[in-house]
């Protein structure tokens, strides 16, 4: 099954000399193509690659090497591999980063679930099996799961996890159809990529896999000091896809229920602030019951209302197959 398909392997390259060769010749024999991108790497990893001579001749034959002139960041690698895979007719295109923290047998588990037609997108997840949480540092758990829950508001796809996982496999259609050009350059490169597969309504299969983190180097990416500038971000994307969604491309009751939560929710607020505002400048500290009442009731029914969008809006995700479903 998996030998009647062209798999292109993208390995973004920057400051990972010291791994890069382990990884590629540890690469499974079914793979027809490595993409190894040097994103203008100081230390020269494409070069150490094509100039390796222990790399067996059937890995080395492989090899494509990409160089850019300038840095444009692990998106920016990542986005140039994919279109040069697309042009070279890959079916299935892989991404896995060169630090040695994935392990390039899982590959076949990533290809399997698009050869199959299970899913369009296939993403590694770090956190379903709790017993291979002991190898993460502390840091990474905390700062992973505050993103991981920004990533499903603005994404919409509720039941996944682990969104900055690299280690990540897509189908050639499902590629063509998503605006390459348009996704982040830099590390928001994986949560972007959720929210653009939403958006064409593509079935994303989380896979449970485990990560090495001894000998592989400190990551370029801080979990904890990326949450503020990824929660701008994720807020935009969020915003679009609910305009996209429910205004432009569908209007339904849950568009309906949105914009009354916004409007009660807004009123309760806005309207409260005045009115508190107006007594205490007339002498009065206490507002009237029924004033205080109409406002509160205002609130309540506005998160109800919300809190149905959100609903529907959690159970209009993009649903596909799992591995632990049985």
């Amino acid at each position: 099954m998996i030998d009647d398909n062209k798999i292109g392997v993208v390995i973004p390259s920057y400051n990972v000399a010291s791994h890069i060769v382990s990884v590629v010749s540890s690469m499974p024999s079914y793979v027809d193509r490595i993409y190894i991108v040097d994103d203008c790497c100081p230390q020269n990893s494409g070069k150490v690659v094509k100039e390796c001579k222990t790399l067996p001749r059937n890995i080395k034959s492989s090899i494509y090497i990409i160089k850019n002139k300038e840095n444009l960041g692990v998106g920016g690698a990542v986005k140039n591999g994919f279109e040069q895979a697309l042009k070279d007719k890959m079916n299935i295109i892989v991404k896995i980063d060169g630090d040695g923290q994935m392990d390039p047998s899982l590959i076949k588990s990533f290809a399997i679930p698009l050869i199959e037609k299970k899913a369009n997108y296939v993403k590694g997840n770090r956190f379903y099996n709790l017993d291979d949480l002991k190898e993460m540092p502390l840091v990474r758990i905390i700062g992973n799961s505050a993103l991981a829950f920004m990533a499903k508001m603005s994404s919409g796809y509720w039941s996944l996890f682990d969104p900055n996982n690299g280690f990540v496999a897509i189908k050639n259609s499902t590629l063509q159809n998503i605006a390459l050009h348009k996704i982040n350059d830099r590390y928001f490169f994986e949560s972007d990529m959720l929210f653009r597969l939403n958006i064409i309504g593509a079935k994303v299969y989380d896979l449970p896999m485990k990560s090495k983190y001894a000998n592989t180097g400190k990551s370029n990416l801080s979990p904890l000091k990326s949450i503020i500038p990824f929660f701008v971000f994720h807020l935009k994307n969020y915003f679009k896809r609910v305009i996209y969604n429910y205004f432009l491309r569908n209007f339904s009751f849950a568009s309906i229920n949105l914009i009354l939560g916004i409007i009660l929710i807004s009123f309760s607020i806005f309207y409260g602030m005045h009115i508190k505002n107006f007594y205490i400048a007339i002498g009065e500290e206490v507002t009237p019951v029924g004033i205080v009442i109409m406002i509160y009731s205002a609130l309540i029914i506005g998160v109800q209302f919300f809190l149905s969008f959100l609903n529907h809006d959690m159970a209009s995700e993009p649903a596909a197959y799992k591995p632990y479903d049985h």
